[in-house]
């Protein structure tokens, strides 16, 4: 008879299965990813000032910006979703969001120009342009 045991109440977030095997939970598994995303081409740089270092994540258009930018994000109306990479947990549809967006800049900025343009700096140049 195979018995499996759950830690539940562990504050390490580690399950215990069969002969003592530990798995990460799933928590775990997303926040390595994102941390994992986080350091791989493109979103290595904030992606509205292309600074390096970056710090959290922009839920709303999933992409990862620096500390500075994401205040500005919180700032405008209505805000963005900015969640810290470090300090915060992800959910699975978070990770994925992000692993199919990141810091990939559109080929066509609002208003038909073919030049990258950050999220602040559309939203910016739709502001300026209407």
């Amino acid at each position: 008879e195979v018995r499996r045991a759950v830690n539940g109440g562990d504050p390490g977030g580690q399950r215990r299965g069969y002969r003592g095997h530990t798995e990460p939970r799933l928590s775990e598994i997303c926040a390595r990813k994102v941390r994992e995303l986080a350091q791989s081409g493109v979103n290595k740089h904030c992606f509205e000032c292309n600074q390096p270092g970056v710090t959290y994540t922009d839920i709303t258009v999933g992409s990862f910006v620096c500390t500075s930018c994401s205040g500005m994000l919180r700032g405008l109306n209505p805000p963005h979703r900015v969640k810290s990479i470090s300090m915060t947990t992800f959910s699975q549809q978070e990770v994925e969001f992000l692993q199919n967006h990141g810091n990939e800049v559109s080929d066509v900025a609002p208003g038909g120009l073919s030049a990258p343009v950050s999220h602040f700096g559309a939203f910016l140049l739709v502001l300026l342009t209407s």
